[in-house]
């Protein structure tokens, strides 16, 4: 399934109510070398835009999230990895730094299939955001000479994930996700678990996101989620999109694994 492809995928499974439980890596450090040197080549005989992409020559990776909030990466790395990605026929959303509208634009511009906004906690600032990554009349996003436009990959209309990962934000899950240009929510278990008083994988916790997920879920929208926690990753069949672990966890488990 092609990057494009997986993102209509997402939509149609959405609104038939019909979780993919698509699987993704957490990138917060790999250079573009490194994550080509971690995804391997394309299948033999081809590029990877075929039924192979995302599959064995990634490792079984089906997306990429890049964190550019607290990771190693800033937008000067997402054109470098979206490039190998793209050969790869992986989708990459983008953890954002912040609601910031230009940086949004900016990722979406270079080709990014979305974005995953951190910290949102209301249909106010869930509406800001819709403006920031539409094009008009639908939002305010300016168009100019980016990969997008040039043509150099063609992204269609890139999905727009508000985080839930507050207090705040769990109250105003519904309205978040009725906002309209909204294409799903992504929940944020960590920071939501200490914003409960809690530790993750506790009760309280886990009620929440379950509650999250079936809110997005009768909506007929998309839901993401980090895992990273065997507790956190068998919910992966009610979800859309599953951020397994990190490039981090992935790296010091294979060298324990080596010198074990």
């Amino acid at each position: 399934m092609a990057a494009s492809d997986l993102v209509s995928a997402l939509r149609t499974a959405a609104a038939d109510r019909r979780p993919m439980g698509r699987r993704g890596l957490w990138v917060s450090f790999l250079s573009a070398y490194g994550l080509e040197a971690a995804l391997g080549g394309p299948p033999p005989g081809g590029s990877a835009s075929g039924d192979q992409a995302g599959g064995d020559q990634a490792g079984g990776i089906q997306w990429l999230g890049l964190d550019l909030q607290h990771g190693d990466l800033d937008l000067a790395n997402v054109v470098p990895l979206l490039r190998v990605a793209e050969r790869a026929g992986l989708p990459v959303f983008p953890r954002m730094a912040s609601h910031a509208a230009d940086a949004i634009g900016r990722v979406v511009d270079a080709g990014a299939q979305g974005v995953i906004v951190p910290g949102v906690e209301s249909a106010d600032e869930a509406a800001a955001l819709v403006r920031a990554i539409r094009l008009p009349p639908a939002g305010g996003r300016s168009t100019g000479a980016a990969r997008t436009a040039l043509g150099v990959t063609d992204v269609g209309e890139a999905l727009l994930l508000p985080m839930v990962e507050t207090a705040a934000g769990l109250h105003n899950a519904a309205d978040i996700a009725a906002v309209d240009g909204v294409d799903g929510i992504f929940i944020g278990p960590y920071d939501l678990s200490m914003s409960l008083g809690c530790k993750p994988g506790q009760e309280p916790v886990m009620t929440a996101i379950a509650s999250v997920v079936e809110t997005v879920r009768s909506t007929g929208k998309i839901v993401g989620m980090f895992t990273g926690r065997p507790d956190l990753l068998a919910l992966a069949p009610t979800l859309d999109l599953v951020a397994v672990d990190t490039d981090v966890s992935a790296l010091r488990r294979g060298l324990a694994d080596l010198f074990s």
